[in-house]
């Protein structure tokens, strides 16, 4: 509470207090003397009068205790040096007693100075005159005097007492605010999605919530354990950020790469330093939150982006060529059919603008959305068809075909040459992966009555995990003559025929496309 305030408030206790004084005195005096002599004039009223002016006028309340000091001991030492008695040389302790109730120890001296002053002073100039003067007609002043000073304890009694029952009642409010606050923290810290921990400054972990206890795996948490039990890698960011943060630097939005549970994570964490009421750092927190998949949908949008602006640009390079190339495969036509001594050229530009073609209809596939006009058809006779397109390239080469379809529901609504597209890409793909041979294994199967499974596996040499990671990828191939483009047709076809595909590789020993179509009914 302001100091201030209690200085005012106490001003107005002490005034109504001196208020109380000076009735009971000029009552008591009245009724014991019978007489009005030490009434008048009334400096007494007067005193009263202007302290309740000095209150009333919210001047600087110290100035108004200072002055309630000098105009009641002022008023004592005009009563005896006009009435040198002892009742009235007693009425100095009284104001000590009265000035005790400010708690202040400026009051205190102040009015043990004036009161010691006055005392001395009396005792050398008028010590014998107020014993002489003294007797038994004294002994009611006495009375009076024991009677304020009573008065002036009990004031000072309740005063206190209400002091020590508002402080009661503001410590209670205040452990019940602090309550609510720490509920709130609490319900907060363990509510939360993100996974919080809290550290000292070495680092050993004081608290965590669920969340972290389930995003790091953690079986038992015991306080005091380093946080490196729960972050292996040593080399990792997030330890220099936690040292920073030691020393007051806080780090917001830090992507932390971690590898936890046996799966690559991505952490977008706030490491920052926790203050005392020194402003001293004295622990640490990290708040983190998996962003893996929000990192991964922000690429695949870049990426997105990048085919969409590539699609663009390749609709209209393909519109601008695909005509002066069909005028000159024509004109090659019909050179080559006369004698030339280069018509063993011919064939060659031929395939390859041939090649340019084929180029230019995967780049329109990308650029703009296919309508399809779908119907139903046997997803089993599809493959059957393909897989005759294959026969005399896959005798030729070595490589066995095996068809395993066991699909009781296997009419899918589709177009039929866009699907052959994604088995002829896929095949192309397992031919390529066996260049000494191998086995191709076509699998078909009902999941349940909505859904057909196609499984398509080769034993050829596999794909390595870090190019499995940037299969799909535009443009991303390992073929020498690849554009990039062929498994992200595939992928674009199921994708608008309302499908799935999932490919796996166990490098070295073979490969596995998953693809999942709805089933058609009528």
């Amino acid at each position: 509470m302001d100091k201030m305030y209690l200085i005012q408030n106490r001003n107005r206790l002490l005034m109504v207090l001196l208020w109380v004084f000076y009735l009971i005195d000029s009552v008591f005096y009245y009724i014991v003397d019978e007489s009005t002599e030490m009434l008048w004039p009334p400096y007494g009223l007067l005193i009263c009068l202007i302290c309740t002016a000095l209150y009333k006028m919210r001047i600087n309340a110290y100035v108004v205790m200072v002055s309630y000091n000098f105009l009641y001991f002022g008023y004592i030492f005009y009563l005896n040096i006009t009435y040198p008695y002892l009742s009235n040389y007693a009425f100095f302790l009284l104001g000590i007693i009265a000035f005790a109730f400010y708690q202040s120890y400026l009051s205190l001296f102040l009015a043990l100075t004036l009161a010691v002053f006055s005392l001395i002073y009396f005792s050398i100039t008028n010590g014998e005159l107020i014993f002489q003067q003294s007797g038994a007609e004294e002994l009611p002043y006495f009375v009076l005097l024991a009677l304020l000073i009573g008065i002036s304890l009990f004031f000072m009694i309740k005063y206190a007492n209400q002091l020590w029952e508002k402080a009661y009642a503001n410590e209670k409010k205040a452990k019940i605010d602090l309550q609510s606050t720490k509920s709130l923290v609490e319900a907060f810290f363990q509510n939360t999605k993100d996974s919080i921990a809290v550290m000292d400054l070495n680092l050993k972990v004081i608290e965590v919530n669920d969340a972290f206890i389930e995003l790091f795996n953690v079986k038992t948490f015991k306080p005091g354990i380093h946080i490196t039990s729960y972050i292996r890698d040593h080399n990792n960011p997030l330890m220099d950020y936690l040292e920073n943060a030691k020393k007051g630097f806080g780090k917001s939005g830090a992507d932390i790469p971690i590898y936890l549970n046996e799966k690559n994570y991505i952490l977008d964490a706030t490491i920052s330093p926790v203050y005392n009421g020194d402003k001293q750092v004295f622990a640490v927190s990290l708040i983190a939150r998996d962003s893996t998949e929000k990192r991964l949908m922000e690429e695949y949008i870049r990426n997105s982006e990048k085919l969409k602006i590539s699609g663009e640009i390749a609709a209209g390079v393909a519109h601008e060529i695909r005509n002066p190339l069909t005028v000159i495969s024509g004109f090659i036509k019909m050179i080559s059919e006369k004698d030339s001594a280069f018509s063993q050229y011919f064939s060659i530009i031929n395939s390859e603008i041939h090649r340019m073609n084929l180029i230019i209809s995967e780049f329109l596939i990308l650029s703009k959305p296919h309508v399809l006009n779908p119907k139903a058809h046997s997803i089993t006779e599809v493959i059957n068809e393909v897989i005759l397109l294959f026969e005399s390239e896959a005798n030729f080469k070595g490589v066995s075909i095996i068809k395993n379809c066991k699909a009781t529901h296997d009419v899918v609504l589709c177009e039929a040459n866009q699907m052959k597209q994604v088995f002829i890409n896929l095949l192309k793909n397992a031919f390529e992966a066996m260049p000494t041979g191998g086995t191709i294994q076509f699998d078909c199967i009902n999941l349940n009555k909505n859904e057909v499974l196609i499984v398509i596996k080769d034993n050829g040499i596999g794909i390595p995990s870090e190019v499995l990671k940037k299969i799909g990828t535009p443009f991303f191939t390992t073929k020498e003559n690849g554009t990039g483009l062929g498994l992200m047709i595939t992928e674009r076809i199921i994708e608008q025929h309302k499908g799935s595909v999932k490919i796996s590789s166990n490098h070295p020993r073979g490969t596995c496309v998953e693809i999942t179509l709805p089933v058609y009914s009528d």
